[in-house]
């Protein structure tokens, strides 16, 4: 049995005894298991000891802000050895370690709380920690999202985390906004979801994905992308991957992952990142500040990377372009605004003398606008290609590239921009006057053969930066 093994093996043995005590089903057995491992054990102590620091920290940094190495003396000065030494009772063992702890004095507050001694602090981030250490320090992240069934749809009402939005597919689950998320292994198979904890963080994941929600306050990612923004009284919300612990300082930042690696980016605020794999006493941590960027490799090792904000979905995307319909050619004497999922209208399929499922007058004289973001595969020349009957306008990036402002029957016009890869804000007019109407957006580009642009490609809202369009504005 290897090193790594002993140590997995008491972090496990710790986990229990001290879940035990807490729970308050610990027989003198074990109370007495517990005083040898942490006062007759030089690396038990340091697991006990490093278990109750992080936690202990959390918890202060959350409420006030505590620079990392203040809290480690605090807790250092504040776990006297020499008082554990001095435990005479196996049975009171457990009781006496917490007392030791709860001697240490909290830092002083920067928002109000409700009070409390110190010592229910430190019980509270004793029983949070008992809870986490099977999961984060015990348990490969990899076996733990692959093993058992896919997570089903539930009504718990003890639910860990809800999904407040989604826009994508899921494998072998049924899940829809506003469903409790409860413990167990998810696959998104393509698209986002956004996922709000019970402590108040909100992530946004992008699949592929495979992850699990582990707590009010964890999670963890064998692979894919999220965006993690937590307010200040999450602070300490944990992200686990194959090859890192991500812990929230009060921020905004975003992880991709697989097997092989982990790349942390810090858009806002600060984390701490920790390696995990290889040996646990030769883990490497460190703190990112905003603007920063790691990557953690599967070996523990960590090297710096440029900052990629772009690569980050903000918001869940709303796949579709928002229109705004008017009663008048000239967009004005506006009806409503609805989603449409691509732009295909044509009197031989959908439309008529109004546009269908709308309250537009059905007097064949209307117009419209549509407005949002269209997504772009790969950089280079691509050409954008309208039907239209009557009039149209369409602006990508911002530049007009068709005009065509008169009547007309079915009319095709073209005309080829330069885009980056990523998503660019895009928005169309279009009029209707009697007859025969119709109007097609297609596009084309490097990888891409001429098409209607399909909903995969278009959004509502700018997924990276979290714009919402608004067709009502010229």
């Amino acid at each position: 049995m290897t090193s790594s093994d002993n140590e997995h093996e008491l972090f496990d043995e710790i986990h229990e005894l001290v879940t035990s005590q807490l729970g308050g089903t610990m027989t003198a057995e074990q109370a007495g298991r517990l005083e040898h491992l942490v006062l007759g054990d030089d690396d038990a102590r340091r697991i006990y000891v490093e278990y109750i620091q992080e936690t202990v920290f959390l918890r202060w940094h959350g409420a006030g802000e505590v620079p990392a190495a203040a809290a480690t003396d605090a807790v250092l000065e504040g776990l006297d050895v020499k008082k554990l030494l001095g435990v005479k009772d196996s049975e009171t063992a457990g009781q006496e370690i917490v007392a030791a702890i709860s001697q240490v004095s909290p830092p002083p507050y920067r928002r109000r709380r409700s009070p409390a001694p110190m010592v229910a602090v430190v019980v509270s981030a004793l029983v949070v920690a008992a809870a986490l250490l099977g999961f984060w320090l015990s348990r490969d992240v990899e076996s733990l999202v692959a093993e058992g069934p896919e997570t089903k749809k539930t009504t718990s009402e003890d639910h860990l985390a809800t999904l407040t939005s989604v826009s994508g597919t899921w494998a072998a689950a049924t899940l829809e906004r506003g469903d409790p998320l409860p413990d167990g292994r998810l696959t998104l198979a393509g698209g986002f979801a956004e996922v709000t904890f019970g402590s108040g963080a909100v992530v946004v994941v992008e699949g592929p994905a495979t992850f699990e929600v582990a707590g009010p306050e964890q999670m963890a990612m064998a692979d894919g992308r999220l965006l993690a923004r937590v307010p200040p009284e999450a602070a300490g919300f944990r992200v686990a991957t194959p090859s890192a612990w991500v812990t929230d300082l009060g921020c905004e930042f975003g992880v991709k992952c697989d097997s092989k690696a982990t790349e942390i980016h810090v858009f806002e605020g600060a984390v701490e990142g920790k390696s995990r794999s290889g040996d646990p006493a030769a883990a490497q941590r460190l703190r990112l500040d905003r603007s920063e960027a790691v990557r953690f490799d599967a070996s523990g090792q960590f090297s710096q990377i440029l900052l990629d904000s772009a690569r980050f979905a903000r918001a869940v995307p709303t796949r579709g372009l928002l229109g705004a319909y008017y009663d008048e050619e000239d967009l004005t004497d506006f009806v409503e605004m609805r989603l449409d999922p691509q732009i295909d209208f044509h009197e031989s399929k959908n439309w008529s003398d109004a546009p269908t499922g709308t309250r537009v007058e059905v007097d064949d004289f209307y117009s419209e606008r549509w407005a949002g973001f269209v997504k772009i595969d790969r950089a280079g020349k691509w050409k954008f290609h309208t039907v239209s009957n009557d009039g149209v306008r369409l602006w990508v990036a911002g530049k007009l590239i068709i005009k065509d402002w008169t009547h007309h029957v079915d009319k095709e016009h073209d005309a080829t921009i330069e885009l980056s890869a990523g998503w660019h804000p895009i928005r169309l007019e279009h009029y209707q006057h009697e007859l025969t109407v119709a109007m097609q957006l297609s596009f084309s580009g490097p990888g891409q053969e001429t098409t209607i642009i399909p909903p995969s490609h278009l959004s509502a809202v700018n997924p990276m930066t979290g714009e919402q369009a608004d067709p009502t504005q010229p």
